[in-house]
């Protein structure tokens, strides 16, 4: 039988990870590739490599890199595209032919024109799985040291305590002051010799058969190493940090730096374990050994702890006319004419200066803050669930509020006069970046969700096990209220087999948006959703469902999703006011993030929260049939509203905004949910409902207008904000676009393209003054160092 091309190229993919090691010796047999513990280094054919080293692949995570040109990729598909010049599906197809799934294809490139065996995949993925089992590195988990334990600590190393003990032992605490790790420094005329000790026992996952053995003394380093005098640095919040590089060097820096807390790492690559948590919001100051390798661990330092949340952070500057000799550190003594106070203090100078931040413009305009008065009862629940999952208090109302219309669709409208109802439907969207706080917003209400689909299954599972006993041959499935899939095909199978509608959840609705652009011309697919918000019965015509109209009794559906500024940017082509009307009928919130910090708060409370949304979640969903109506009252208020807000459109020659058309529509859907999480009692919407959702579309008008400037902005100005943002709450000297691209990640300055926009947008502007040839820039070509000192921090 001929075999046929996978038509999921994910699945070649993972058996290319699966036989990685076949795979790259086909590539690059010996001499022109080896292994190297669970990489494999190859020469490049692009040039005229000499010798390995520059290019090599993670065989156990398909990463690799060409670090000569700082060229990577993520997958074998992607390595080689970039080595033979394919295009991906003609390298999906060469790969499959490689591994034995279809014949070689004609176009495939000489060293690929083999088809491995089957003998020859199972004997490299035994290879394979002895890689991974030797890489793995942590043998032993990490126990708090007493006082006692350290009496036993020479069966660490017996024999290097029998011919002397240590001449120095460094003691390392976490920031609770509990003691981890204890470094043994032995010196001689020759050098030093440094050991770590652990007090542990042996993992279980990683050394069978060892539950039973106690803990000891282990000659090992622990998986996270704390920062030498975490414990002092915690309690001790309003000094600014000092950091070093060594115990010694450590101990020595604290009696020179009174006014500072000095704490150090281990020398070498260990800083990729060292736990820098504790620097979180603090100033940091780090001094290099004055060499290559301290410098170069002087940055990676600095990037952790930028990582870890800090303040800011600065590297001591050492003068470079060989006034230090090579390798010196504080704990050797100052040469002549050399002051380290007076150095330090020039960096702190340098540093905490008055800065003119009006050189950037902000890029987001503020927001009116959610009023106290809007649904009160919820009160202590957003305080609660704000500090437990540290998101913004908009981002969970808008979900919650989102949920409830979910819950009714179908079920719940309201009137607002003869001939105008509203359902319950809402398109409510959260807008932010990453960690901006959207998901754990999302995750505190799908709890309840959770919580009332598990009564569901069981409710079915109950019935089917009925029916089988009476052999009921009535057909039983699921009624679903919320679905996670976006596509027209999947949500009309669904509608169909109800009478009520639907929630669709989509904390990233990229899936939503990518459904949406199926068609070269749009599709009907935006028309599916502009129907889905009036909940009417409908008909939905498609091939793949079969070639009958599908009847649809309520097609309906309410959206709680999430969406990142960039993404909705592209979404919205034609800005809120977009001809078809789809996007202004969603409502949009866009909080500032709240402050990184952990989070504190009663869990007593916290419990008391889950059980009130866990039981509301329910009690909605099993309301029935429900028809409001507003107040007298009530419906005087919103009609002189309503006359007002139209004659403001017009006064204001916005009479295209289709968004703010909408908004009295908005306002009574509002309303209905209101009244719900409310629990008012009848079906009679009361004037005190109705001011809140009046106050709560205010508040989402002026998150509208926050998104309009962002969205709006020109995308080289909004990226140059960010990256002169950045520099100068982080007072950035020296601008590495290597290490801003792959390791700080600011959003939007991810790729080489990005960040060209965002440095010719400050050069333009005069912002960075100093004189850069910006006719070599390019979006493949970047300067590797700006120096910014000279053109911000004069």
């Amino acid at each position: 039988m001929v075999k046929r091309p996978c038509s999921d190229p994910i699945n070649i993919e993972a058996l290319a990870t699966q036989h990685s090691l076949a795979v790259m010796q086909t590539i690059a047999p010996p001499p022109l590739g080896r292994r190297r513990g669970n990489e494999y280094q190859l020469l490049n054919p692009h040039r005229d490599d000499k010798s390995l080293g520059s290019f090599s692949i993670n065989l156990q995570t398909s990463l690799w890199a060409d670090f000569a040109i700082d060229k990577q990729g993520y997958s074998f598909t992607a390595l080689i595209e970039y080595l033979y010049n394919l295009s991906s599906p003609q390298a999906v197809t060469v790969l499959g032919g490689l591994l034995n799934q279809w014949e070689v294809p004609e176009f495939a490139p000489a060293p690929l024109q083999i088809q491995l065996t089957e003998e020859q995949l199972s004997a490299t993925s035994q290879m394979q799985t002895a890689i991974c089992d030797k890489s793995t590195p942590i043998k032993w988990d990490t126990l708090p040291i007493s006082k006692e334990q350290l009496r036993s600590l020479h069966q660490a190393y017996p024999s290097y305590f029998q011919k002397r003990k240590p001449d120095h032992v460094f003691q390392y605490k976490n920031a609770a002051g509990e003691l981890m790790m204890v470094e043994l420094r032995w010196d001689s005329g020759d050098g030093k010799m440094i050991r770590p000790a652990i007090f542990g026992k042996p993992n279980p996952a990683i050394m069978a058969q060892t539950h039973d053995l106690p803990p000891r003394w282990v000659g090992a380093w622990p998986q996270s190493i704390p920062l030498k005098n975490s414990d002092l640095i915690a309690n001790d919040p309003d000094k600014p940090v000092l950091i070093v590089e060594g115990a010694k060097t450590c101990n020595a820096a604290t009696k020179q730096f009174t006014h500072y807390v000095v704490g150090s790492v281990p020398g070498g690559g260990m800083i990729t374990r060292c736990d820098l948590s504790v620097l979180s919001g603090r100033e940091v100051f780090i001094w290099p050994d004055a060499d290559e390798p301290g410098i170069k661990l002087a940055h990676r330092i600095r990037e952790k702890a930028i990582y870890s949340g800090c303040k800011s952070v600065a590297i001591i500057n050492l003068p470079t006319d060989g006034t230090l000799p090579k390798g010196w550190d504080l704990a050797d003594e100052a040469p002549d004419g050399f002051d380290p106070h007076k150095l330090l203090s020039k960096t702190v100078s340098f540093n905490t200066g008055d800065i003119d931040m009006s050189v950037l413009t902000p890029l987001k305009k503020q927001v009116t803050p959610l009023p106290l008065e809007i649904l009160p009862s919820w009160g202590d629940w957003l305080d609660v669930m704000s500090k437990a999952k540290n998101t913004p208090k908009e981002y969970l109302l808008h979900t919650l509020i989102g949920t409830t219309s979910g819950l009714r669709v179908g079920r719940s409208n309201i009137t607002a006069r003869a001939g105008w109802t509203e359902p319950a439907a809402l398109f409510m969207v959260s807008v932010g970046g990453s960690s901006a706080g959207k998901s754990p917003a999302f995750s505190a209400v799908e709890s309840g969700i959770h919580a009332l689909e598990k009564v569901h299954r069981l409710d079915l599972a109950k019935a089917k096990a009925k029916a089988e006993l009476t052999e009921d041959e009535t057909h039983l499935f699921l009624e679903q209220f919320r679905v996670m899939d976006a596509t027209i095909e999947s949500l009309a199978h669904t509608m169909s087999r109800q009478s009520t509608g639907l929630l669709l959840w989509q904390p990233e609705m990229s899936e939503f948006i990518n459904s949406l652009q199926r068609y070269n011309r749009g599709g009907s697919d935006r028309g599916f959703w502009l129907r889905a918000w009036d909940c009417l019965p409908g008909i939905v015509n498609r091939k793949s469902l079969g070639s009958d109209p599908m009847q649809i009794d309520c097609l309906g559906c309410s959206i709680v999703g999430g969406i990142q500024p960039d993404v909705l940017s592209d979404f919205n082509k034609g800005g809120l006011a977009s001809e078809d009307g789809l996007i202004p009928r969603m409502m949009f919130v866009y909080p500032d993030p709240l402050p990184v910090k952990s989070p504190s708060f009663n869990e007593i409370d916290y419990l008391v929260a889950v059980k009130k949304l866990n039981t509301f979640i329910s009690r909605t969903h099993q309301q029935p049939q429900q028809e409001l109506i507003l107040s007298k009252q009530a419906h005087e208020y919103f009609e002189s509203w309503r006359l007002d807000h139209l004659q403001s459109l017009r006064d204001s020659h916005r009479e295209n905004d289709a968004g703010a058309h909408k908004a009295p529509g908005q306002v009574l859907r509002l309303s209905l949910s209101f009244h719900l999480l409310e629990a008012c009692q009848g079906n009679t919407v009361s004037l005190d409902i109705l001011k809140q959702a009046l106050n709560y579309r205010q508040v989402i008008d002026s998150h509208h207008e926050r998104i309009k400037a962002d969205i709006l902005t020109p995308r080289s100005e909004i990226l140059a904000m960010r990256l002169g943002q950045w520099v100068i709450q982080n007072k950035v000297g020296v601008l590495d676009t290597v290490q801003l691209r792959k390791n700080i990640k600011l959003e939007g300055l991810r790729s080489t393209e990005n960040i060209h926009l965002a440095l010719c947008e400050l050069h333009d502007s005069g912002w960075i003054k100093t004189d850069l040839d910006k006719s070599r820039w390019g979006a493949d070509k970047l300067p590797r160092i700006i120096d910014l000192k000279e053109a911000l921090w004069n």
